[in-house]
This record gives structure tokens, C-alpha cells and sequence, in this order.
């Protein structure tokens, strides 16, 4: 695993581009159908120490499934921008088993069962201390530092089929995300916990907190199979994971990118990041993405 500073942004700076930290950029400046420039702030922390102005003759914009919409959206180009945000949401359980099952270095386990797959993923998740103490709010310190060699944090990941909402009102300093899950997205996760919680019981573990808090720790199956009875009624702790598809590339009109993914509305505009993507994968979108976008590059540069 390698960060971007030692892959395509160094390939990128021994290619004679210029990397620029510490810059907001606020909105594109459009002259027609052109893209002619950008204007941001220089920063450092939330303190703004200066104005910037950038020209281009072409821009990418790669800002993620939130800031790519937010940004387009700033910039006057909203038609079918931040419409159709898709996630991974995610639940998460705690198991305490007899034998410690803590490692040195947990870091982010690696470690599924893809046999679900692309509806469902089960696996291991970061469980330091801290993530514990998260998962496991209400418990003592001393409980918490005791029990936490023999316990560990297991996520349940779904693919929805629901769309979201970007939109950044001005004044606001940050873009507003709206995403509401369906009643189907509560049963495909009440069902992955059941799966999950059915695996670890099997590898012997002793006890099981759903991600209900106002629910005591399971024992049973039986006993985890009544309280995820109660989902959505009593909605569970769901966090979320893999953002894509706010501004999908696609062959119709109704896609704000062309396959190639330069933005419609604009001639010299294009979108190189996860919120190109047309849909849930139900996995890691990070190959998908660094695929398509060096794809997309060489469309670009093969055209002169």
C-alpha cells in the first residue's frame, strides 16, 4: 500500500506539473463554454492569508463524491450535478471471545468473507482501544482496558440502492449531504448482521453488541435474531463507507459526464475522481477509479 506521493503524484512532478498545498478553491470562472480559471484562497488552518487566481486552458476536477458537486454546483453547473450520491453503509458489531485476538499492529485488518459479494461484504474492522471505547459507549475505562485483548470490531457492508443529495447553500462553509436509507437498506443490513453475528458465534465467540446501545449484549443467535427483529424500528448505528456516483459519467443526456468523463455543459471541463462512477460496486472503488481515470487520461491525450 502506497500513498499518491510516492505513485502518480511524483510521476506527475517528474512530468513538470506543479503541486500547490494549503489552496481552497471556491468556484470556476467560465467564460461561454469554457473553463478559463479558477479563484480560491490561500490557507493555513481556517485562517485565509490570501486570494488565488488560476488560468487554464483545461481543468480536471478530482475532489471526491462530495467536493466535486459541491464545486460544480458553486460554479453554476448543476444540471444533473449531485443528484445521485450512492454509499456503502455499514454495521458494526462487537464480539468478545475467551482468547485474546488483538494483534500488535491491527491497523485495518484485511481480512473477509467476499461469498456475498457485491450485495454483501463481512469483515474485520479497526478495533485500537479507541475504536472500542466508540463502539462501546457506557462501558467503564477499566472494563474497557481489560476486556480489550479478547475483543474486536466486525462490519457488515451493504450495497443500497438509494441516491443521495449534494448541495452547498451559500453561506454555508461546507457542502450539506442528504441521504436517507430505505426500508430496504435496513433489511439487506439486519440481514448481514445476522450472517456475521452467525460467523462469530461459530468461531467461539462469547458475547455480541449489536450497534443498538439501549440493547444489552447478545449471547445467542436466538437472542441477536429478536433484536434485529426490531430494525428499522429501533435504527441502528449505521456509519458509511465508499463514495461515488454524485456526478456519474454515462451515454445519455441524463449523466453530467460523457464516458470519458468531460462534463457536458463545459468543452474544456472534466471529472476524474469516485463521483464519476455510475453506481454502487459493492466493494473498494479505489482500482475502479485509478482505471477509468488513466483510461480518461489517455483519451485526453490521444486527442491532441
Amino acid at each position: 500500500r502506497h500513498g499518491m506521493t510516492q505513485t502518480y503524484i511524483a510521476d506527475a512532478e517528474a512530468a513538470g506539473a506543479r503541486v500547490g498545498s494549503s489552496l481552497a478553491v471556491d468556484r470556476l470562472v467560465r467564460k461561454g463554454d469554457r473553463v478559463v480559471g479558477a479563484r480560491g484562497r490561500r490557507v493555513n488552518g481556517h485562517t485565509v492569508t490570501g486570494r488565488v487566481h488560476i488560468r487554464c486552458r483545461y481543468a480536471f476536477v478530482c475532489a471526491g463524491a462530495i467536493g466535486t458537486p459541491a464545486l460544480l454546483r458553486r460554479s453554476g453547473i448543476t444540471r444533473h450535478v449531485g443528484n445521485t450520491l450512492q454509499l456503502h453503509p455499514m454495521a458494526r458489531v462487537v464480539a468478545s471471545f475467551a482468547d485474546e485476538v488483538a494483534e500488535g499492529d491491527f491497523g485495518v485488518p484485511v481480512r473477509q468473507i467476499n461469498h456475498f459479494k457485491p450485495e454483501l461484504t463481512l469483515g474485520c474492522s479497526v478495533s485500537t482501544p479507541a475504536h472500542l471505547a466508540l463502539w462501546m459507549t457506557g462501558r467503564g475505562s477499566q472494563d474497557l482496558e481489560e476486556i480489550a485483548p479478547r475483543t474486536a470490531v466486525f462490519y457488515a457492508l451493504v450495497r443500497s440502492t438509494t441516491r443521495g443529495r449534494v448541495r452547498h447553500p451559500w453561506p454555508l462553509p461546507e457542502p450539506l449531504v442528504f441521504f436517507d436509507l430505505s426500508r430496504s437498506d435496513y433489511g439487506r443490513l439486519a440481514d448481514g448482521m445476522h450472517k456475521l453475528c452467525e460467523v462469530l458465534f461459530a468461531a467461539g465467540a462469547q458475547q455480541i453488541m449489536l450497534p443498538m446501545p439501549a440493547l444489552p449484549a447478545a449471547t445467542t443467535l436466538a437472542q441477536v435474531e429478536a433484536m434485529l427483529a426490531r430494525i428499522p424500528r429501533v435504527r441502528p448505528e449505521i456509519t458509511a463507507i465508499h463514495l461515488f456516483a454524485s456526478c456519474p459519467l454515462g451515454s445519455d443526456g441524463t449523466a453530467p459526464l460523457d464516458p470519458f468523463g468531460k462534463v457536458r455543459e463545459v468543452s474544456n471541463l472534466f471529472v476524474n475522481d469516485c463521483s464519476m462512477l455510475p453506481g454502487a460496486l459493492g466493494g473498494s472503488p479505489q482500482g475502479t477509479v485509478m482505471a477509468i481515470s488513466m483510461r480518461n487520461v489517455d483519451r485526453f491525450l490521444s486527442a491532441g
